[in-house]
């Protein structure tokens, strides 16, 4: 296998089995592909194996989406800070040191607190669709750990209503 193959794995991190996609040389600097909605990991299958030839590439499923295996809702809080807490779980679980986020959509909020809860982990963060970046980078352009103060301060002012997501009842 090659190192641009992409392997699927899935990992228990407590009641949350998460799957996620990888590909490239685990040596090479290591880029986080985080997902919107209403989408997966599967959003990605073109651009992991680009990326994977000068990267390494993990790009999980969210709880609630795709593969990744979670309680239902109501046993289950589906907040921005859980998926956090959850993608936060994978990086230590799979010893991740450094890495850029790829935010997207519902991927945006989970990549800002993964930012604000320990920067100097974190090598930058990239937006690659958005026509502005919440804190106003270009499309495409790639943040230093330095601009995580900025995540930093959004994640601490903004409300509890931002963090809630909806969950149907009968889901």
């Amino acid at each position: 296998m090659s190192n641009m193959d992409v392997t699927y794995k899935t990992v228990s991190l407590g009641e949350i089995d998460m799957f996620y996609r990888e590909a490239g040389n685990p040596e090479a600097p290591t880029i986080l592909l985080l997902h919107g909605f209403p989408t997966s990991s599967h959003m990605y299958r073109n651009l992991i194996p680009e990326l994977a030839k000068k990267y390494h590439v993990i790009a999980p499923d969210l709880p609630g989406f795709g593969s990744t295996k979670a309680p239902r809702c109501g046993q289950y809080d589906y907040s921005f800070d859980n998926l956090y807490k959850a993608v936060e779980a994978l990086t230590q679980k799979l010893s991740l040191q450094k890495y850029v986020i790829m935010l997207f959509d519902y991927g945006a909020p989970v990549g800002f607190r993964l930012a604000a809860a320990s920067p100097t982990a974190r090598r930058g963060m990239k937006f690659p669709l958005s026509p502005r970046s919440p804190i106003g980078a270009e499309p495409g352009s790639i943040l230093s750990s330095s601009s995580f103060s900025m995540a930093s301060q959004m994640m601490r002012s903004s409300g509890s209503a931002s963090n809630q997501m909806i969950c149907s009842s009968g889901t």
